[in-house]
Parts: structure tokens; C-alpha cells; sequence
């Protein structure tokens, strides 16, 4: 009998026991975050065959970063910066804090609030979203990067003497 990508995802994420929150949690985003590519939407079932459901809608979330700005001296030029990120919530979520041009993150699983600390190097602004388990956007904050001077990049001051 042949089966569908679907059955066999779910059947797969039914054979596994995440040890660690922090694993089933980002599982389930990344298969999520697949799901939404090939235009369909799976429920995630764990161990316990059970449906794990998050009502984001009812839950008030608020997402935070600190320092919400990094300058560096010129422009292309990467920008060390401590970033700290909170977030908040009225009811316990398994989320997972993602970027759009970075590989930091983390994940929890059952909490109302948490908090993530980087020291990273930024090229460009970067926006940071908290994503529930279906990947559902809650939230998003920005960390904008700025520049003092101009890259003068292709301009050249020729001397002879």
C-alpha cells in the first residue's frame, strides 16, 4: 500500500521520544516550517499520540530585544553586539525564538517566558520571531545595524610622488 509524504511524516514523529523539550520542540518547527513550503499543514502528534495544540491567538505575547541598535564605524563592516531577547506570555507556549539571517536561537517548551543571550556579529538588521510549534509568527522585534561612515568602496586617490 502506498503512502502518502504526510502518513509517513506523522508515522515518523510518532516513533520519536525527544529526550530534551528543546529537541521536539524545534522538530516540530522544522517540519512545520517544511509543511508550509509544500503548501499543506500537519498536525504534530508526539509520542503519546497525542495532538499537541497551542491556541497562540488566546495568549498575549510580547517580545523584547535589547539593545534594539548596533553601530559600527563603516558600512559592511560586521557589529559585535550582546543581544538579549525576552518574551512573555499569559499562558505556557513551546516556542522557538528564529532569525531571518542568523543561526542563533532557542526553543522551550511549556514556559510563559524565557530568555535568550548572544554575543553576535550582525551585517545587517535582523529581524527575530518567536514561532509556536506550527510555526505561527506570535511575535517579532528588530535589531537595526547603522553605520557611522560610508563604505567608498571603487573610489581610488591616485599618487604619483
Amino acid at each position: 500500500m502506498p503512502r502518502s509524504f504526510a502518513s509517513v511524516l506523522l508515522f515518523c514523529i510518532g516513533l520519536i521520544v525527544a529526550s530534551h523539550a528543546h529537541a521536539q520542540v524545534r522538530l516540530q518547527h522544522d517540519i512545520a516550517k517544511y509543511s508550509e513550503k509544500i503548501g499543506k499543514r500537519f498536525q504534530i502528534v508526539t509520542a503519546g499520540n497525542a495532538v499537541q495544540s497551542i491556541n497562540a491567538a488566546d495568549a498575549n505575547v510580547k517580545l523584547e530585544a535589547r539593545p534594539v541598535s548596533c553601530v559600527t564605524l563603516r558600512e559592511g563592516q560586521p557589529c559585535f553586539i550582546k543581544l538579549a531577547i525576552s518574551w512573555q506570555s499569559d499562558a505556557p507556549l513551546d516556542v522557538c525564538l528564529v532569525s531571518d539571517n542568523t543561526d542563533a536561537g532557542e526553543c522551550w517548551s511549556n514556559e510563559v517566558s524565557g530568555t535568550f543571550k548572544a554575543n553576535l556579529y550582525l551585517l545587517e538588521t535582523t529581524v527575530w520571531q518567536l514561532r509556536d510549534g506550527l510555526g505561527q509568527t506570535l511575535d517579532e522585534t528588530e535589531v537595526s545595524v547603522a553605520w557611522v561612515y560610508q563604505s567608498r568602496r571603487g573610489r581610488r586617490n591616485w599618487r604619483l610622488f
